[in-house]
Order: structure tokens, then C-alpha cells, then sequence
């Protein structure tokens, strides 16, 4: 009943600017920290393995192909981080299904993080390894670019909230807050979905790429 009570409570907000960017931060604190905390692990460590590479090439003199040996560093080190950062989002899951009991709800069901049912087991493993890294490739990117996409339009939502202000009638401290809600809450309230669509992408592309290997 509590469970039920709760989703209502959030389900029936009023289709309101700033009220449901507000409801979308509460569901992505219920829903998506143990995915939000995978991903700035990965993106942290591959971006300072991507920045360390370069900066060793470059003071050896090997300016002219850094970028290459960068990326084929970051390729090498990707299954190793992807493995590490699997783990952080599955203890955070833990924090996250704690959270959820003290608020009388239920845990979410997931799937293991390292489960990549669309590679069949037929692959041999270099395959399965090719096979394996594009769906982490489509699925981060697509990722990427669909919460980076909402950020820009929380972004210019927030400088129209603030400049917005006829004649003085609202104080200028709720439009800030009215502002940070939104600018925070607009990619906060897509990410689940961002991140939805990304796994299925990933799992079409893997299966694509499967079939013809």
C-alpha cells in the first residue's frame, strides 16, 4: 500500500514547468544513482587514461601519432574499466534498494551488470569480445549524447527562467532556484529513458554484428 501510495503521489504531480523537473530529481534518485555513479567512473577513468597517454607521448616527442596510441590505450583499458565501473554501480544499487526500504519500496529488480544476453554463446571469443565492445560502444555514445543533449536544454530553459522576470513581480532568489530545478532536473528526468534506449540500441547493434560475424 505505502509502495503504491508513493508512485501515485509522484505519478499524479501536475504537469507543471519546475513541479515535474522537481519529481523527475526524486525519481532519478530512486531509479538511476547506481547508473549515474557506472557511468562518472568510466568516463573519469577513461578520460584521464585518454589525457595521461597523450601527455606521456608528448614529451617523448611522439606528437605525430599521441591521438592513435591514445585511442588504442583507452580501446585496450575499456572491458578493465567497464568491468571496475560495473562493480561501483552494483554497490550503489545496494545504497539505492537500502533508500528505497526506508521509503517502503521495493527493490529494484536488475539485471547483472556484466549480462549481455543479445552475444550468443555459439561466438568464439574473439568474436564475442568484438561483439561485446561495439554494443559498450553504441550504448555510451548514444548515452552520452542523449543526456548531454538534455543538459544543453535544461541549460537554455535555466537563462530563460532568470531573464524572464516582467516588471519585478517574482524575487530574483525563486528564479534562481526555479532555474537550478530545471536545469538540473530536465536531463535528471530523462536520463532512466536515455539510458533505456541505450541499452536497447547497444543490444540491437550487438545483435546486428553477431549475426554477420
Amino acid at each position: 500500500m505505502a509502495n503504491s501510495t508513493t508512485n501515485r503521489g509522484l505519478d499524479c504531480a501536475p504537469p507543471l514547468p519546475v513541479i515535474q523537473e522537481a519529481v523527475g530529481l526524486v525519481q532519478f534518485a530512486l531509479h538511476s544513482i547506481d547508473d549515474v555513479a557506472e557511468d562518472t567512473v568510466k568516463i573519469a577513468l577513461l578520460t584521464t587514461i585518454w589525457w595521461f597517454t597523450r601527455y606521456l607521448l608528448a614529451n617523448r616527442g611522439a606528437c605525430g601519432w599521441q591521438i592513435a596510441a591514445a585511442v588504442a590505450v583507452v580501446a585496450v583499458a575499456h572491458p578493465f574499466v567497464d568491468a571496475g565501473a560495473d562493480a561501483v554501480g552494483d554497490a550503489c544499487a545496494v545504497w539505492v534498494d537500502d533508500l528505497r526500504a526506508t521509503l517502503l519500496l521495493p527493490p529494484l529488480h536488475r539485471p547483472p551488470s556484466n549480462a549481455h544476453s543479445a552475444v550468443p554463446s555459439t561466438l568464439d571469443p574473439q568474436s564475442g569480445a568484438l561483439v561485446h565492445a561495439v554494443d559498450d560502444v553504441v550504448e555510451d555514445a548514444f548515452k552520452a549524447l542523449c543526456v548531454l543533449s538534455h543538459v544543453r536544454m535544461g541549460t537554455l530553459l535555466q537563462s530563460s527562467i532568470v531573464a524572464s522576470n516582467p516588471g519585478g513581480a517574482v524575487s530574483a532568489a525563486m528564479l534562481q532556484a526555479a532555474g537550478v530545478i530545471v536545469a538540473v532536473g530536465t536531463p535528471a528526468s530523462r536520463y532512466s529513458e536515455c539510458n533505456d534506449y541505450a541499452d536497447a540500441l547497444g543490444d540491437a547493434a550487438q545483435q546486428w554484428l553477431a549475426e554477420i560475424t
